[in-house]
């Protein structure tokens, strides 16, 4: 992370004052305070996980996650004979915190800020699936989208899209 001094300045004494006002926090604060001013570019690499970014492509793909979970279970509910499909392989269930903390940190954002896709149950770590998700959540959307009625889903439909 590039930063001028004026700019590591500010955050030094940002991250300083934090730590006078959250002392349970304080030594993460006073340690982030020291790269800064010091300007260790190694370890000044760490607040690229806190201040990354996602682009808009990447935010429409995670909603688009999301929006197909939705569809499978309300399609799910509607149906009549549901074929042995197990609720529980409808969950949305986020994306791995070690591996895709960013994507993880929308998804928050998502339901937690935004107030949307409430009715998705986070369990005890928060949409944190301790597994990749990525590249299945992919595979799932791409056979989700080539379906004719995205809300409609049949049984077979939801179970392609489950197996994918």
């Amino acid at each position: 992370m590039e930063m001028t001094n004026a700019q590591r300045l500010i955050l030094s004494n940002q991250y300083k004052m934090m730590a006078m006002m959250d002392a349970e926090n304080g030594e993460r604060y006073r340690r982030l305070q020291t790269i800064i001013e010091r300007g260790y570019g190694l370890q000044m690499r760490e607040l690229d996980h806190d201040f990354g970014q996602l682009s808009e492509d990447v935010c429409r793909t995670i909603i688009d996650i999301m929006e197909m979970h939705h569809a499978l279970q309300v399609s799910w509910s509607n149906l009549n004979d549901r074929q042995d499909i197990d609720e529980r392989r409808l969950s949305f269930l986020g994306f791995d915190a070690a591996t895709e903390a960013r994507y993880l940190g929308y998804v928050r954002f998502m339901v937690f800020t935004e107030g949307r896709y409430t009715h998705f149950d986070s369990g005890t770590h928060g949409f944190n699936s301790q597994t990749k998700m990525w590249d299945k959540y992919l595979r799932m959307v791409a056979v989700w989208q080539s379906c004719p009625r995205q809300y409609h889903l049949s049984a077979v439909e939801i179970s392609q899209i489950i197996n994918a």
